[in-house]
Order: structure tokens, then C-alpha cells, then sequence
């Protein structure tokens, strides 16, 4: 069911209120909350490749073993295989 014009209308002029009537906040980042988002974001990129480092030899086979066969006939990837000798 497509969204109809009210739908995307009022929510866009309530967003553009708030955007318009903002006033400034004389805030700053401190040393520390920036060296916190350096440290949250080096940490999600340090988990991303330790759980890539895991999961490699799943992943690596997975791709390498797609449609290939057992020595006894039956592909490996749960697919019935063709009857053809192995070399």
C-alpha cells in the first residue's frame, strides 16, 4: 500500500520546524568524549575483523566448495549430484 501525501507531509514539516527554530548550544567535545568515539569506533573495526578472523575457514569454505562433489558421489552441498566419474 503506497504512502500517501499526508503521510510524507506532516512528518516533513515537523522536521523542518525543528531544523528552522534551533539556536546554537556553545558546546564543544572534550578530549575525553573524543578520544571515547576514536576508541568505539577502533573497537567495532577491531570486532569486525576478529569475527571475520573466526568465521574465515566457514566463510572461505563455503565459497571454494560451492557444487563440488564427494569422492563417494554426493555433492557437498547437500544439492543430488550428477553421476560422472571423478578424476
Amino acid at each position: 500500500m503506497p504512502m500517501s501525501n499526508k503521510g510524507v507531509l506532516i512528518p516533513g514539516v515537523v522536521l523542518a520546524v525543528f531544523v528552522v527554530s534551533t539556536k546554537p548550544a556553545y558546546a564543544y567535545i572534550d578530549p575525553g568524549t573524543g578520544s571515547m568515539i576514536v576508541q568505539a569506533i577502533a573497537a567495532a573495526v577491531l570486532t569486525a575483523g576478529a569475527m571475520a578472523g573466526v568465521f574465515w575457514r566457514a566463510i572461505k569454505n563455503f565459497f571454494v566448495n560451492r557444487g563440488k562433489r564427494h569422492k563417494d558421489g554426493a555433492a557437498q552441498n547437500g544439492q543430488p549430484a550428477d553421476r560422472t566419474p571423478i578424476k
